[in-house]
């Protein structure tokens, strides 16, 4: 298996586009995958699209925003 390069990592505007764009199924999902991710930039814009969608489908932030800020 190869390994995964730096440059494959998900942008952070790929990351805001995903939560932008998903389902509560996916929401669920995507808050693992951001706590395990590294944001290396953009981290205010991740947290206000992630704010909002987690509004829109009225749930808790799932320690998303808590893991985004340590990495700041």
């Amino acid at each position: 298996m190869l390994e995964k390069q730096p440059e494959d990592r998900p942008s952070p505007q790929s990351i805001i586009d995903a939560i932008n764009h998903c389902s509560m199924g996916g929401f669920l999902d995507l808050a693992e995958l951001i706590k395990r991710a590294k944001i290396t930039d953009q981290h205010d814009e991740i947290i206000e699209a992630w704010k909002r969608r987690a509004q829109f489908f009225n749930e808790p932030d799932r320690g998303v925003i808590e893991s985004i800020l340590a990495q700041k």
